[in-house]
Protein backbone atom coordinates (compact mmCIF):
# COMPACT_ATOMS: atom_id res chain seq x y z
CA UNK A 1 0.00 0.00 0.00
CA UNK A 2 1.13 3.51 -1.21
CA UNK A 3 0.75 5.09 2.73
CA UNK A 4 3.14 2.94 4.26
CA UNK A 5 6.22 3.39 1.40
CA UNK A 6 9.26 5.05 2.53
CA UNK A 7 8.77 4.14 6.74
CA UNK A 8 11.51 2.26 6.78
CA UNK A 9 9.06 -1.04 6.91
CA UNK A 10 11.43 -2.89 4.77
CA UNK A 11 14.56 -2.66 6.36
CA UNK A 12 13.25 -3.53 9.82
CA UNK A 13 11.98 -6.93 8.58
CA UNK A 14 15.07 -7.65 6.64
CA UNK A 15 17.21 -6.61 10.01
CA UNK A 16 14.86 -8.92 11.85
CA UNK A 17 15.71 -11.44 9.30
CA UNK A 18 18.82 -11.47 9.59
CA UNK A 19 18.53 -11.66 13.40
CA UNK A 20 16.70 -14.77 12.95
CA UNK A 21 18.91 -16.63 10.35
CA UNK A 22 21.97 -15.59 12.74
CA UNK A 23 20.34 -17.63 15.83
CA UNK A 24 19.12 -20.39 13.55
CA UNK A 25 22.99 -20.68 12.18
CA UNK A 26 22.11 -20.06 8.62
CA UNK A 27 25.65 -18.99 7.49
CA UNK A 28 24.12 -17.21 3.95
CA UNK A 29 20.88 -14.97 3.02
CA UNK A 30 19.72 -14.36 -0.39
CA UNK A 31 18.17 -12.02 -2.10
CA UNK A 32 16.77 -11.60 -5.79
CA UNK A 33 15.18 -8.52 -6.89
CA UNK A 34 14.70 -7.19 -10.81
CA UNK A 35 17.18 -4.39 -12.03
CA UNK A 36 14.65 -1.89 -11.70
CA UNK A 37 13.35 -2.09 -8.49
CA UNK A 38 15.61 0.77 -6.71
CA UNK A 39 13.83 0.70 -3.20
CA UNK A 40 14.96 -2.76 -2.61
CA UNK A 41 18.47 -2.17 -3.30
CA UNK A 42 18.44 0.97 -1.32
CA UNK A 43 17.14 -1.72 1.55
CA UNK A 44 19.76 -4.14 0.69
CA UNK A 45 22.85 -2.15 0.14
CA UNK A 46 21.80 0.27 3.67
CA UNK A 47 22.26 -3.24 6.19
CA UNK A 48 25.36 -3.45 8.52
CA UNK A 49 25.95 -6.72 6.24
CA UNK A 50 28.11 -5.61 3.31
CA UNK A 51 26.46 -8.21 0.31
CA UNK A 52 28.51 -9.72 -2.82
CA UNK A 53 26.38 -8.09 -5.20
CA UNK A 54 25.95 -9.98 -8.84
CA UNK A 55 23.62 -8.39 -11.97
CA UNK A 56 22.42 -10.90 -14.38
CA UNK A 57 19.96 -11.02 -16.91
CA UNK A 58 17.83 -8.27 -15.62
CA UNK A 59 18.12 -9.50 -12.06
CA UNK A 60 20.71 -8.62 -9.34
CA UNK A 61 21.36 -10.86 -7.05
CA UNK A 62 22.77 -10.27 -3.32
CA UNK A 63 24.24 -12.25 -0.80
CA UNK A 64 24.73 -11.99 2.80
CA UNK A 65 27.70 -13.88 4.40
CA UNK A 66 25.95 -14.37 7.91
CA UNK A 67 29.23 -16.03 9.65
CA UNK A 68 30.61 -14.89 12.76
CA UNK A 69 33.91 -12.14 12.23
CA UNK A 70 36.48 -14.11 14.59
CA UNK A 71 38.56 -11.16 16.57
Amino acid sequence: DEEFQGLGIAKFLFNCLIGIARDREISRLYGVIMAGNARMAKVFESTYIKPEICEDYGEVEYVFDLTPVKK
